[in-house]
């Protein structure tokens, strides 16, 4: 399980962050106290993108801590009102982003 930030929230928050009246001069973790397994990102990504294939997970050999999910305080004091984009949502924009791309020169 691991927290993911589309990048248009962490424009937006840093942003903000120059405007903030307070002092930032330490780090202050984008957090959202929440979090999706990789497997269900895969889920998702391949319900968007149509795919018909089977998702295989290697679980046998775990890298790292299984669960990576950041305390939201510290954020939440400073950004009390954000409102992350939905994960399934960043998926999308993300891969439609791909597309447009994808056939530019």
């Amino acid at each position: 399980v691991r927290e993911w930030a589309y990048i248009d929230d962490v424009v937006e928050i840093l942003s903000r962050a120059i405007e903030i009246d307070a002092d930032l001069t330490w780090p202050v973790n984008i957090a959202q106290n929440h979090g999706v397994s990789i497997y269900d990102s895969a889920k998702a990504i391949k319900s968007i993108i149509g795919y018909r294939g089977d998702i295989w997970c290697n679980t046998d050999r775990a890298d790292g801590a299984p669960i990576k999910i950041l305390d939201d305080t510290q954020f939440r004091y400073y950004f009390p009102d954000f409102k992350f984009i939905d994960h399934a949502e960043a998926l999308r924009r993300t891969i439609a982003h791909q597309k447009y791309w994808s056939h530019r020169p």
